[in-house]
């Protein structure tokens, strides 16, 4: 029986680069992997450096975008004359783009079963340039990829002019495979820690004398603090992003 369309549509296929060597280790639902990406403040884009021919990693500000029967894709910008630039100028050319979050510490009985809580997503991506006069595509990348590191921003702050335009290099990923991964489904907060053996847990001679448990990991933003020659009060947009 062949599954429906949109239960196909909300799922990567599985590839021999997507699929992780703890194969239950993988995810491939859609909605997964985004969230772990649009919650990432960074992305890390990997590429072949053009002139040395070695593998790079570049941490970067993205931003993700679904567009249905046309694909998904990430967006990423930098200088024009960044070695990022020169790597993905040409359609086509391979890009892996990763994001992950630690969202705690398991600390087990020993070193060896001990880990991070975290999540993460990787994404195998090739370029699919803008056309040169393209500029409203590029703009528009621009606009999804501000909003993602500052909601609200983009409308809030002056127009880029074109001179300032004319120095960014934006790229687009389209996304070919992708996959997620998820240390454990218990979560920090909850203390349990899965990976002490039996023989550690019935020795009353280890469990007596080494803590075990969890430390979660919580990001907090805290309050905006003004430039000294900033002549207006701080607005809704940067005040929203504020920790509770």
């Amino acid at each position: 029986m062949s599954c429906p369309r949109a239960a196909i549509e909300r799922i990567y296929d599985r590839t021999s680069l997507s699929t992780p060597r703890r194969k239950d280790k993988g995810k491939y639902d859609k909605a997964f992997i985004h969230g772990v990406v649009e919650k990432a403040k960074l992305l890390n884009f990997g590429f072949v450096d053009p002139d040395e021919g070695v593998p790079v990693v570049v941490p970067m500000i993205g931003a993700l975008e679904d567009k249905g029967d046309e694909g998904v894709f990430v967006y990423a910008h930098s200088a024009v004359d960044t070695r990022f630039a020169e790597a993905t100028c040409d359609a086509g050319t391979p890009v892996c783009v990763s994001a992950s979050e630690v969202q705690g510490y398991y600390i087990a009985l020993t070193p060896y079963n001990s880990s991070l809580h975290y999540v993460s997503a990787t994404l195998h991506c090739t370029v699919l340039p803008f056309a040169s006069d393209d500029k409203a595509g590029r703009t528009a990348a621009l606009r999804l990829i501000t909003e993602r590191a500052v909601p609200g921003m983009w409308d809030a702050s002056r127009v880029m002019n074109e001179e300032e335009l004319g120095r960014t290099w934006v790229c687009r990923l389209r996304v070919n495979s992708a996959s997620g991964k998820k240390y454990t489904d218990d979560t920090p907060c909850s203390g349990v820690i899965s990976t002490n053996p039996p023989s550690d847990l019935n020795d009353a001679s280890v469990i007596g004398k080494y803590w075990f448990g969890s430390l979660p990991v919580k990001e907090v933003v805290c309050a905006p603090v003004s430039a000294p020659d900033c002549q207006v009060q701080v607005p809704l947009h940067i005040k929203a992003m504020v920790s509770e």
